[in-house]
């Protein structure tokens, strides 16, 4: 299953409360942050087009380093306890 979770209509979660993204909108870096200190399984950028443009399995660092990133929307994957999630967000 793949959730499309819009930060303003957060609801019903699980995975989601347990996993901080920010800042949104972000410029040169997206920290990926778990409450409970688990390891995120996946990490990938997806840019407006649906094109892959960032791909990190079993990422080693809290963050994403995202200077080099067009502004615009991207999607946020990542798979978290076995769990596939998307979260909308915005380079400046």
């Amino acid at each position: 299953n793949v959730f499309v979770i819009d930060p303003l209509k957060i609801t019903n979660l699980t995975v989601l409360d347990q996993l901080v993204l920010y800042p949104n909108p972000f410029s040169d870096k997206i920290w990926l942050v778990t409450k409970d200190n688990s390891s995120i399984e996946e990490v990938r950028i997806i840019d407006a087009l649906g094109r892959t443009i960032y791909t990190d399995k079993k990422p080693s660092k809290q963050y994403i380093e995202t200077g080099s990133l067009d502004q615009g929307v991207y999607l946020i994957e990542f798979i978290y306890k076995g769990e596939k999630r998307l979260i909308k967000t915005m380079k400046q």
